[in-house]
């Protein structure tokens, strides 16, 4: 642990539901003051009445992740009635449809990167120069397994991979400053959230209407997300013990690194590399 962050102040984008609300909470546990930042603001308020019913202390904003002057405004906020932010969780984002590469429009996959990836730059950039200049700090962005494996989900998926990598060099460029702040990135597989209780939640671009093959694609998601998905609070709970180590991958399905080996794999034999034997 780089400092003192224990009953320190925690920013979630994201925070209303699902990842964002189980980082929250063991957060919470570990006596964080919290700012959530959403834009769904009556989930957004529904999570903050909770949490503070819970003897938590939480300010809820709505701001949008892709607007800079929001955030920042929304920093403003924070620090005035908080203090100096500890903890940074960039972890708003959004899915998309499963369809071929080409046939997605190009405005979907600008919409997807505006949240997965200039969201989580535009999100550092509104928080961390304060954050370096207390020299303190620990910043999680949200990635994904499909952000160091490949998905079928092509706007997420590599944006997703775009993000990791964002971590990555994040990361790298604070270490070479010599600053204490560290960085570590979130890698989630299936993560229970509110697709359980409200399936046709609008988290597709611009909220069109599903066909019947994305309709039934989603019911299998969310029959597979009751099934075999983490609960959220178990993945806050790695990200609330990544704050104090220097862990930079938090892979909360280790089994899931398996696909990671095989694409290195399929890398190291395209290159012409002779095999290698790992342990996973």
């Amino acid at each position: 642990m780089n400092g003192n962050r224990d009953n320190g102040v925690a920013v979630i984008t994201g925070g209303a539901n699902g990842i964002g609300e189980g980082i929250a909470e063991a957060l919470a546990a570990r006596g964080f003051a919290l700012a959530l930042i959403d834009i769904q603001e009556d989930q957004l308020a529904r999570t903050v009445d909770r949490l503070q019913g819970e003897g938590a202390t939480v300010l809820g904003l709505r701001a949008d992740v892709r607007d800079p002057a929001s955030l920042g405004a929304a920093a403003e906020e924070i620090r005035a009635a908080l203090g100096p932010v500890t903890v940074l969780c960039a972890n708003a984002g959004s899915g998309g449809r499963e369809r071929p590469a080409w046939e997605i429009p190009l405005d979907e996959w600008r919409w997807v990167y505006d949240l997965n990836v200039f969201g989580a730059i535009a999100t550092v950039q509104a928080f961390l120069p304060s954050m370096m200049q207390a020299g303190v700090g620990h910043v999680i962005i949200t990635a994904s397994m499909q952000g160091i494996t490949t998905g079928r989900m092509g706007p997420y998926a590599s944006s997703k991979h775009a993000a990791a990598s964002f971590a990555e060099i994040l990361g790298a460029d604070l270490a070479r400053q010599g600053s204490a702040v560290r960085v570590s990135c979130l890698c989630p597989s299936f993560t229970q959230n509110s697709m359980l209780k409200n399936p046709d939640q609008g988290w597709l671009y611009r909220d069109e209407p599903l066909t019947e093959a994305e309709r039934e694609a989603r019911q299998d998601v969310v029959r597979k997300l009751a099934e075999f998905g983490k609960p959220a609070r178990e993945v806050g709970e790695l990200v609330a013990d990544s704050v104090h180590t220097d862990r930079f991958w938090l892979i909360p399905e280790p089994a899931a690194v398996e696909r990671v080996w095989q694409r290195a794999e399929r890398v190291s034999t395209d290159a012409g590399l002779p095999p290698r034997v790992a342990n996973v």
